[in-house]
C-alpha cells in the first residue's frame, strides 16, 4: 500500500504515537520521544533492558514473578519494529488499544498472525500463542468526544520467550 499525501503522513504519525505509547520507558530513553510531542526519528533503534525487583539478588524468587525483558523498538519506513526477548514463569501478556475495529486477516498458525485494524494499518506478531479482542464501551462523555462510542483492546499472549509486533 502506498502511502502518500495528507493520509499517509498523519497515518505515520499515529503509528508513531502508538509506538510511543507501546514502548513506554522499557524501551530505553524514550523521553525524547515524548518531548517531540510522539515523533520518533527515522531508522530510530532503541534497545532497553528492565530486571523486575523481585530478582534472586534482592531475594527474590521466579515464583514471585521475577522476569527480566529486553526490548527493542525500531522504525523503518511507515512501519514500526518491537522485539521483545522474555525471561520468565509467567506469560506476557501484550495489550494494543485501537479505535478502529481489529479483524483477524490470518489466524494464529505457528506463533505467527496478523490483523487487520481497519484504515489505521495493520500488525502481524510472531511468538504469540492466541489473540483475544475485546469492545470496549466509551462510557465518560469527555472520551467520548475524542473516540467512538467504543474501543477495541487487542491481547496477545506469548508462548515464545522472543516476540515481534509489526504495525504497519
Amino acid at each position: 500500500m502506498e502511502l502518500s499525501g495528507a493520509y499517509g503522513d498523519e497515518r505515520i504519525r499515529r503509528i508513531e504515537r502508538i509506538v510511543t505509547l507501546l514502548k513506554g520507558s522499557a524501551c530505553g530513553n524514550s523521553g525524547d520521544a515524548h518531548e517531540n510531542n510522539g515523533d520518533v526519528p527515522e531508522n530510530n533503534d532503541r534497545c532497553g533492558y528492565e530486571n523486575s525487583d523481585r530478582t534472586p539478588e534482592r531475594g527474590g524468587s521466579r515464583q514471585d514473578g521475577y522476569a527480566e525483558e529486553a526490548r527493542s523498538c525500531k522504525k523503518k519506513g511507515p512501519s514500526v519494529i518491537i522485539r521483545d526477548r522474555i525471561d520468565s514463569d509467567l506469560q506476557a501478556v501484550f495489550v494494543l488499544m485501537t479505535c478502529e475495529k481489529p479483524e483477524l486477516t490470518e489466524p494464529v498458525r505457528e506463533g505467527r498472525g496478523r490483523l487487520s485494524v481497519g484504515e489505521l494499518g495493520e500488525i502481524s506478531f510472531e511468538g504469540m500463542g492466541s489473540v483475544v479482542i475485546e469492545t470496549c464501551p466509551i462510557k465518560d462523555k469527555r472520551l467520548g468526544k475524542a473516540w467512538k462510542d467504543e474501543c477495541y483492546r487487542i491481547l496477545l499472549a506469548a508462548e515464545r520467550e522472543d516476540t515481534v509486533i509489526e504495525v504497519y
